[in-house]
């Protein structure tokens, strides 16, 4: 009998360290933990209870709703059918993959040294899905280079789709374009009341090669007051005189 709300971490090798193995742990479960919140449009709305199997490692992870309404069924396809899409010769960005998903489905896939660690596959049922090298250079192709670094991004906020949780994106004026936000869940509310606005956003920018920003992931937001509200130039030059 197969269990649609379990996942199951398949790891092999000679000599699986203690650092390697933690490290492939908390990246599947900081992975899953994130498709579950652009799922649900919630953090911690699932509980992931773990089991070991014998032999070589596989830890199972089978999700328990907290409310009632959390899709268990629904976060598990998500995290398995993301990782099937990848494995693809040609994959697209899976639906409910942020960057901060395809960034943890790298560091799981980075444990494997091919020595102490030589094999890591996500099960689902009785099929399996192998992360391997061909899925790291996909990822790497979808998160649009590695170049990264902290900084602003000004424009107008807009709402690109709210499916399976928020997302919004930055229009940029001077270079006409559009960079993705990925939204953490503490800052839901507040990037919803500046849509339509004029904005700042600061956080971890990503760039292609090129120098072309991709995505932030937003740390905070100032909001630019309306045009009409702004003080006239005749209203600043008597605020200065009377300094």
């Amino acid at each position: 009998m197969t269990d649609s709300r379990k996942l199951t971490l398949h790891i092999d090798g000679r000599r699986i360290t203690a650092d390697r193995f933690r490290r492939a742990v908390d990246a599947f479960f900081d992975l899953v933990t994130e498709v579950a919140t652009v799922v649900t449009g919630e953090a911690k709305s699932i509980e992931w209870i773990v089991s070991v199997k014998p032999g070589s490692i596989n830890l199972a992870a089978s999700g328990e709703a907290r409310k009632p309404s959390a899709p268990v069924t629904r976060v598990v396809y998500a995290v398995y059918s993301g990782f099937q899409e990848l494995a693809k010769k040609s994959p697209d960005r899976p639906e409910f993959f942020t960057d901060i998903a395809l960034e943890k489905t790298r560091e799981l896939i980075r444990v494997q040294d091919g020595k102490s660690i030589s094999t890591v596959q996500v099960r689902r049922s009785r099929s399996r899905v192998t992360l391997n090298q061909k899925v790291l250079l996909n990822i790497e192709r979808l998160l649009g280079g590695t170049l990264a670094e902290v900084g602003a991004i000004e424009g107008k906020l807009e709402m690109v789709s709210f499916h399976g949780g928020l997302q919004v994106g930055v229009w940029e004026f001077l270079n006409n374009r559009m960079v993705r936000c990925n939204v953490p869940p503490r800052l839901e509310a507040q990037v919803m009341t500046a849509l339509k606005k004029r904005v700042s956003i600061t956080g971890r920018i990503r760039y292609k090669a090129s120098g072309e920003p991709v995505s932030i992931d937003v740390d905070g937001i100032e909001i630019f007051p309306d045009a009409g509200k702004l003080p006239t130039a005749d209203e600043i030059y008597g605020i200065l005189s009377k300094a």
